[in-house]
């Protein structure tokens, strides 16, 4: 079973992913939290199989946490989410340890192949 964390400062991201997230086959827990400090303290308190981070552009949070994330625990899988035309956001969270990115619009067969491959160790295929 795949246990999830959601970051994002938006409540209806949360809100929105957690209902995608929780119709994706093997999926057995979701959590969510708002702040890259939240994300890190949560992480470090009971990790989880695969973390997804929203991207907004122009606000570098979600790619800070992501950073941040990924250099205090190496080993975490790390999914961002944002705009397809976000090509900054984009390279940024992937150069920060980003296993790979989805869009927004993301679909149910992409979620479920995007999380097979980074619990893999694969990275994440490129959106079309």
């Amino acid at each position: 079973m795949t246990t999830v964390l959601i970051c994002d400062d938006r409540r209806s991201v949360r809100e929105g992913l957690t209902r995608v997230m929780s119709a994706v086959p093997g999926v057995s827990r979701i959590d969510c939290v708002a702040h890259g400090d939240e994300l890190l303290a949560r992480y470090s308190r009971q990790p989880v199989d695969v973390v997804l981070v929203g991207t907004q552009r122009a606000v570098p949070t979600g790619v800070e946490a992501t950073r941040r994330l990924v250099s205090a625990n190496p080993q975490a899988n790390v999914i961002v989410f944002g705009a397809p035309d976000d090509a900054g956001s984009i390279a940024a969270a992937i150069a920060g340890g980003a296993r790979g990115y989805l869009r927004w619009d993301a679909s149910r067969p992409e979620l479920v192949a995007a999380l097979a491959h980074t619990l893999a160790s694969t990275s994440v295929p490129a959106p079309r």
